[in-house]
């Protein structure tokens, strides 16, 4: 043990621990001892899909869950989210918070670092899917440690049954890797020597945003958790019928003790004598008469689809004993966070399976959070908070100022530039760039591509007529000098432009007269035909724009900004954006809170060779600071498209 022990630190020493960026649809039987009718049935059906709670803005090759799975750095449970307790922010770091299709809310379970688990009937017929992370506060934005996430990639059980309810599980797939922090971490599921165990008379523990009680009329704003006895499916039955199979889990909820609408989808866990948490339920459903009346609620059964979980996420269900125990106080969360990161380093090297003592865990785990810290000291190593990842944001910016403050003196903040997480341009550094007021009345940007053509998007120029073109312009509001004003009603819109989909949104904006080019005013270079296929990915890109500077202002700023932003795959995208993307778009990471947002409308994304690559056509409605991509119309789909609407040539 102890040369296993030395081995253990030599390796540690030689390669530092990689500490990484730790970055409710409720279904309501109707009746008690209900009479089995087709009403009855109509009225189960009926009352899954609740009155929308609404949200505030917001494989293969089997892969063990980590060891560090089920573990809180929280001190936990006090016993008793109708009737429950608030919870600590991070005591449940699995839990996840989901919004579907803008309108309704579940709950849900990280388990791994890319897969969330939570009912069937949340992801039923729902496209779109807001996952939030490391939230406590539903309605905190800039809550440190929330990592935010959209998808449309969801797995519901193939029998599942919206009548009966049974099989009510489904998977949702994250587009990237969820980071685990003291905020985010996976629950563990059940061993399969669980699948015996019906847990009667357990004592378990659901979390969840659901309405704190009946009268509530929305969703709760933190996190609460109660702690509930497990009935038998014979007491049960006498209160849902058949409708309780072995595949469910009731538990007693006396006193008011209960989960309701709003909880749908959120983890059952049990806690094991070593403290680790492990998920053996899914909030189901419940009686229609009420969350405090003191009937059953029941869950989905975890062990009764392990293999289920298994198939359709490549996740591999561990027996935890084979894990080392943690041999720190549950109140001592220095030990337990370093331990989790040695026994994490140890299963990457595969050692998982020696069974140490006691002893000797004591004595690695002192040495090993000494060497930590050293190394910790000696590489900077820090923990970082991670900011907070749609239907496109439909119509334009409208036309009003951002006030800057009096003085510094006068405001200790200043908004994040917009372009999100961007820079002031200095006047000259863009002389391509262009300011756009539309009908007196809205904003965009475009990109100048000739002495008389500007190109912008399709939506700055739909159903509008007159058009301000600032040419040169830093500051528009400025009376700058050598820069121009050109007024014009003359514009080109995509024929086939669907202003549903942001398809084909790409504009034409025909001068009056020629400009003469100088310091401040010059064409950006199209890409050439050549470039027809090149699709762009990893390409480093800038965008640029007059846009708002956070999410919760209503007026655009005076002065040009600009993002350094990344291109993404038309896949990767796709996670976000769905059938929504093709081959005529191109889409942006929105990495550190830099993306465009409303006012960037028309905007030009240029490559790193100044070549004006994409136009910024939509950006996420619930926020630009959320992390989602921002899509583009890419310039070499509509070269074709650019000679036949105007004289210019261009290059093969």
């Amino acid at each position: 043990m102890k040369t296993i022990a030395a081995v253990l630190l030599l390796v540690a020493c030689a390669q530092a621990i990689n500490v990484r960026n730790l970055k409710p649809l409720r279904v309501f039987p109707s009746k008690i001892n209900p009479t089995y009718t087709g009403a009855y049935w109509d009225h189960i059906k009926s009352s899954q899909v609740i009155k929308p709670e609404v949200y505030p803005g917001f494989k293969k090759g089997l892969k063990p869950q980590p060891a560090y799975a089920g573990i809180s750095l929280k001190n936990h449970i006090n016993s008793r989210i109708t009737g429950g307790e608030q919870a600590t922010h991070g005591q449940f770091p699995w839990q996840a918070l989901i919004s579907m299709d803008n309108s309704y809310v579940c709950g849900g379970s990280l388990i791994s670092d890319t897969w969330v688990l939570t009912a069937g009937h949340c992801g039923y017929q729902f496209s779109t899917f807001v996952i939030i992370l490391g939230a406590q506060d539903a309605f905190d934005n800039s809550e440190d440690g929330r990592q935010v996430f959209q998808t449309r990639d969801v797995t519901v059980h193939e029998d599942y049954d919206p009548d009966t309810i049974n099989n009510d599980i489904s998977l949702l797939r994250l587009p990237k890797s969820a980071q685990v922090t003291q905020y985010v971490n996976i629950i563990a599921l059940p061993p399969r020597s669980m699948q015996g165990d019906d847990l009667v008379g357990q004592k378990l523990t659901v979390s969840g945003w659901g309405k704190q009680s009946d009268s509530a009329s929305g969703i709760g704003e933190f996190l609460n958790y109660v702690t509930m006895p497990v009935m038998t499916n014979e007491e049960c039955s006498n209160t849902f019928g058949d409708v309780i199979t072995p595949s469910k889990i009731c538990t007693d909820t006396t006193g008011g003790h209960s989960s309701c609408n709003g909880d749908s989808g959120g983890p059952l866990i049990l806690q094991g004598s070593d403290g680790r948490y492990v998920e053996v339920g899914i909030v189901s459903f419940g009686a229609s008469a009420g969350c405090e009346k003191g009937y059953p609620d029941a869950f989905t059964r975890v062990t009764s689809f392990l293999d289920w979980i298994e198939t359709n996420s490549g996740i591999s269900v561990r027996d935890y004993k084979q894990f080392l125990s943690i041999p720190c106080s549950n109140l001592d969360r220095l030990c337990n966070y370093f331990f989790l990161l040695i026994q994490n380093y140890i299963l990457s090297q595969e050692i998982v399976r020696l069974q140490f003592t006691s002893v000797t865990q004591a004595v690695i785990m002192k040495t090993a959070i000494v060497l930590v810290l050293l190394i910790s000291l000696s590489q900077g190593l820090k923990l970082r908070k991670h900011e907070s990842d749609p239907q496109p944001r439909q119509g334009l910016q409208k036309l009003e100022i951002l006030e800057e403050p009096a003085s510094k003196e006068s405001s200790d903040e200043k908004p994040e530039p917009y372009i999100t997480g961007g820079e002031v341009a200095t006047r000259g550094q863009f002389p391509w760039a262009v300011f756009i007021q539309i009908d007196n009345s809205y904003i965009c940007a475009g990109a100048l591509i000739s002495d008389e053509w500007v190109l912008t998007a399709a939506e700055c120029t739909y159903g509008f007529a007159m058009f301000q073109i600032y040419i040169g312009a830093q500051n528009w509001q400025d009376d700058e000098v050598d820069r121009i004003i050109a007024t014009t009603t003359n514009r080109i819109a995509h024929g086939d432009f669907d202003p549903n989909t942001f398809k084909n949104d790409i504009a034409l904006i025909k001068l009056t007269h020629r400009v003469g080019f100088n310091q401040y005013i010059q064409p950006v270079a199209l890409p050439t035909h050549s470039m027809a296929d090149v699709d762009f990915t990893g390409y480093n890109a800038t965008a640029l724009g007059w846009g708002v500077t956070s999410d919760n202002d209503t007026a655009i700023n005076t002065d040009l900004r600009y993002a350094p932003l990344t291109v993404i795959s038309e896949s990767e995208c796709q996670y976000s954006w769905g059938d929504n993307i093709g081959l005529s778009n191109l889409c942006t990471n929105a990495l550190d809170g830099k993306s465009t947002c409303s006012g960037d409308n028309g905007g030009p994304l240029v490559s790193d060779d100044n070549i004006l690559i994409g136009v910024q056509s939509f950006v996420n409605s619930n926020g630009c600071q959320l992390g989602v991509a921002s899509v583009f119309t890419k310039v070499t789909h509509y070269l074709d498209w650019i000679e036949a609407n105007s004289d210019i040539k261009i290059g093969q």
